[in-house]
């Protein structure tokens, strides 16, 4: 079993969020330099929105429910929440590999939808 505390919930929050940031100002320079081409370039911002929307619902669940933690089992995609948010940093930095990038940017997405659903899960 893997216990996030709020704060730590939050603090992977605001490296997601920093990281969208990051990924803004990456694909542009990216794309100047030709190192990623306009397709690609879409399916990066298709996967940066994708991201955002999820950010917005882990912001909501953390404002709306108070938990002091939770706690989700090491078979969930929800234990690999930290793991998942250092892929996606690591494969922004190296952004042409546009493939690992979606896949990185695809395994935080499940990270975050199973700490969303077992924030929802929590009776207070």
């Amino acid at each position: 079993m893997t216990t996030y505390t709020r704060d730590e919930l939050k603090s992977e929050r605001d490296k997601l969020q920093d990281s969208i940031a990051k990924l803004e100002k990456e694909k542009v320079k990216a794309l100047e330099q030709k190192r990623i081409t306009v397709q690609q370039f879409r399916e990066i911002n298709g996967e940066q929105l994708a991201l955002e929307n999820e950010l917005n619902l882990l912001n909501i669940k953390l404002i709306t429910k108070e938990i002091d933690s939770i706690t989700v089992g090491d078979d969930s995609p929800a234990a690999k929440l930290k793991a998942s948010t250092d892929n996606l940093i690591e494969a922004i930095d190296k952004l042409d590999d546009v493939r690992n990038f979606l896949r990185a940017a695809a395994d935080l997405i499940d990270s975050v939808n199973g700490i969303i659903a077992a924030i929802a899960s929590v009776v207070i």
